[in-house]
């Protein structure tokens, strides 16, 4: 495991603050390649965008909440990040939420967690969308390595986070999302697993932010980066991760109609 650790050591060469001020993500690293921005046609601001991580040549895992910018609007996806500046943009043709998601996560509860301030993992079990392409992401970006099996992923393992959100200046003075364009890493141990949806905590203040939603949760196993979920929501210090794994028939569907439509074109 000594060039994991060294592995480690290349994506965070400081202690990582919060994804707030945290370490950009090296250039042309797996992570970059395989990650992307996601907001509406007429978002503005941070908390109006959302991460997400490239699943096939045309698919972006993001969060459930994230999938429903194209109902009002036009949906762009931005790729691979050089020197703090996006490479590219395409239009999502479409986005398929968890069908879950929305019978747990109704107005009725979202009202009811504004008015106390509080989250409740039990609403957000199934955030998890998928959007499709116009086309085939660039040939520079890349596929993520999805972890198989995540029972590794037990209470105190340590992992990485990563997402397109806010810094803390752009968090205090609602910077536009044009200024958001570099992906930040951090890391955070596992606390405890709430059936699809697991608690992370921080370490040195490490944490997501507005906007990393529906970004990729890693591993690092014998060198090489495992995505095994993605960043749901975050409450107080901590942040909530969906397990990917326990969608693999819902995302396997989607990607298996998407080619085979493409197959008949």
């Amino acid at each position: 495991m000594k060039f994991a650790f060294s592995l480690f050591v290349f994506l965070f060469p400081l202690a990582a603050q919060a994804i707030i001020n945290g370490t950009p993500a090296p250039e042309h690293s797996v992570i970059l390649r395989s990650t992307v921005q996601i907001h509406g046609e007429h978002s503005k601001n941070a908390d109006e965008t959302c991460t997400g991580i490239i699943i096939s040549r045309r698919q972006i895992l993001t969060a459930g909440h994230c999938g429903g910018y194209r109902d009002k609007q036009n949906t762009w996806v931005n790729f691979y990040s050089k020197q703090g500046k996006f490479d590219r943009s395409m239009l999502a043709a479409s986005g398929i939420v968890h069908p879950k998601f929305w019978e747990e996560h109704t107005e009725e509860v979202i009202a009811i967690e504004e008015r106390l301030g509080i989250v409740n993992p039990a609403s957000y079990q199934n955030d998890i969308a998928v959007l499709t392409l116009e086309q085939d992401i660039p040939d520079d970006a890349l596929i993520a390595n999805i972890l198989p099996d995540d029972t590794l992923i037990t209470e105190g393992a340590e992992i990485g986070v990563a997402g397109y959100g806010v810094t803390e200046f752009a968090l205090a003075n609602r910077t536009e999302i044009t200024e958001l364009q570099t992906l930040r890493l951090a890391k955070m141990t596992v606390g405890s697993i709430h059936g699809n949806v697991v608690l992370t905590l921080p370490i040195n203040g490490g944490n997501t932010a507005p906007g990393d939603s529906g970004g990729p949760v890693f591993k690092i196993i014998e060198g090489k980066i495992y995505v095994w979920g993605i960043t749901s929501y975050g409450a107080a210090n901590n942040a909530y991760v969906v397990r990917i794994n326990r969608f693999r028939s819902f995302i396997k569907k989607l990607i298996r109609i998407e080619n085979a439509v493409q197959e008949k074109h």
